[in-house]
This record gives C-alpha cells, structure tokens and sequence, in this order.
C-alpha cells in the first residue's frame, strides 16, 4: 500500500468516523434530514479533491458501510467529476457498539473542530447521567485541604467554582511575585517568569509536556518563592537595625576614632567638643558614598541574600 493509498484510507475513516457521530446526534431527526446532513459532511470532506481522490474516497468509504442483501448490490464508485451520492446513512448505534464508538470518538476528538465538539457535547448532554455528589471532583483531597469530615458532600459545580476562584487569584498572585523579585533580584542566578497562566492554559488544553507534573511543579515554584520572599521580609527589619547599628551606634564611632578606651576614658585627653567633632567626621566618611540609590540597593541586596538563603534551605 502506498502513501496516497494510505493517507486516502485515513481520510476515510476520520470521515466515517464523523459520519457515524452524526448519525447518532440526529438519530431522533426524519431519515431525510439525516441523509441532508450527511451528505453534506461528505461534500465538505471532499472538496478540493480530485476525480481520482473523490473516487478512492468513496469506495473507502463504501467499504465501512456495506449494505445488507435486502438493500440490494453495492453500486458502482463514481469514476465522473460529478458529485456521488452519499451511501446509505447507517443505522443508529446499538449497545453493542457502544465501545467502538467510544473509541472512534476519542481518536477524532483531537481533529474536531470546536463548534463541532459543542455540538457533540449538547448531543451527548441530555443522555448523560449527572455526576454523583462528591464524584470526579477528587473529594477526598478537597475534605483534606478544607478540612472537612469524611462523610461531608462535595458538591462537583461548587468545587469547579471554587478551583477557578483559586486559580485566578494564583494568577494574579504570580504576575505581582514576579514583578518584585524581578525588581529586587537584579543580579542573582534564580529567574522566575509569569508561567502559571501559561502553563495551565496548556494543562487544560492537554499539550504534551505539560502534564500534572509540571503543573505542580509550576505552582510549587510560585509557592517556594512566595514563601522566601515573605520570610525575608520578616527578617528584614532586624537584620537593617543590626546592620545600621554596627556603622552608626555612637559607642562604635567613638571606638572607631580611638576617643574611647577599654575603660571608657580619652586616650588623647580630648574634650567633649573635640570628640564630637571627631565622630561627626566618622559619620561623614561612613555616609560618603551613600545616597537614596545606594541605600535602596543596599535594602534589595539584603533582601535577596536572604531570599537565596531560604531557598537553599527548602530546596535541601
């Protein structure tokens, strides 16, 4: 078999396929509406074909529906340009092809288009049992989570609603982390991005890749970082008292210009007044190279070395 044979073969089946998910959506609908729709999904699958390929696709086709002996020989495929007529619509799926045709929905899912699976989803939704209170919505992590009793309903719409709720303010979240540590981590080796939106957009689009295991690990690094970020901010006003302290208390400018000994008194015999003046000069020269930048960047370098710590620490 070649590649054209194959690749009509293909094109076959993915339009029998559809065809038969047609049938069942309108198996309540008059035998010509039926044949209308039909016929048209055949048109809309041929076009663009040649004489050749529209002839190579219905006898495929053909042979995925064959008529009984009541309905008489199958005719001949079209050889011509002219349109061919649809075959006979099939009969409306019974229990035992049920999970056939579960399985030619799935594999044709991924190449329908969106208005075609709504379509799908309102045919299949009035046959549907609704879900079970505490069902598919992975209750028991919910009752663990919110702590919960074990015997307390989940209610399935309330727990998607609370989820989106959850992850919008995530989202937000992220964007505002982001931003700070983008401010505040100017040099260091750990970035982090505006991913969560994005990798969630492709966790519920099913994109390979982007499974439950990049997914958290998505939100466990907005977690972590969150987490060292507030724990710095925590730290921080002890650690700038320390800091400022150690520069700038009055007892270390005076050890700092010898006007004080072991025992607190002048090694120099100085006065009050030349004392001052020689810590007022200390303080000068420690503040020489400061402004408002300076020190602003001094507060962001702080910060993150503490945030790095944190990191370090949780990631042991």
């Amino acid at each position: 078999m070649n590649d054209r044979t194959l690749e009509g073969s293909g094109r076959a089946s993915a339009l029998a396929a559809r065809l038969r998910l047609l049938q069942a959506e309108l198996a309540d609908r008059p035998a010509e509406v039926r044949a209308q729709e039909l016929r048209g999904e055949i048109d809309r699958a041929s076009q663009g074909l040649s004489a050749d390929q529209r002839t190579t696709l219905m006898e495929t086709l053909a042979e995925q529906f064959p008529r009984s002996a009541t309905d008489g020989a199958t005719a001949a495929p079209r050889t011509s340009s002219a349109p061919a007529a649809a075959p006979k619509p099939p009969p409306p799926p019974g229990p035992a092809d049920t999970p056939k045709l579960a399985e030619e929905i799935a594999a044709l899912w991924p190449m329908l288009t969106e208005d075609l699976r709504q379509r799908v989803r309102v045919a299949l939704g009035p046959v549907m049992p609704p879900p079970a209170a505490g069902g598919d919505v992975r209750a028991p992590e919910w009752r663990k989570q919110l702590g919960l009793n074990a015997d307390d309903p989940v209610d399935p719409a309330r727990a998607i609603e609370l989820g989106l709720a959850l992850m919008t303010l995530s989202v937000n979240i992220d964007r505002v982390v982001c931003g700070v540590w983008k401010d505040t981590n100017t040099g260091g080796e750990f970035k982090r991005a505006e991913n969560l939106k994005t990798i969630a957009g492709q966790f519920l689009r099913q994109w390979q890749g982007a499974g439950s295991d990049k997914m958290q690990a998505e939100v466990n690094d907005l977690q972590l970082l969150l987490y060292a970020i507030l724990k710095a901010l925590q730290l921080f006003p002890t650690m700038f008292a320390d800091r400022h302290l150690a520069r700038f208390d009055p007892a270390v400018l005076m050890a700092n210009t010898g006007i004080v000994g072991e025992r607190g008194t002048s090694w120099f015999g100085d006065s009050g007044k030349a004392a001052s003046a020689k810590c007022w000069e200390e303080y000068q020269r420690l503040m020489k190279d400061y402004d408002k930048n300076s020190l602003a960047d001094e507060v962001k370098a702080m910060v993150t070395d503490e945030v790095y710590k944190v990191l370090r620490q949780r990631r042991r």
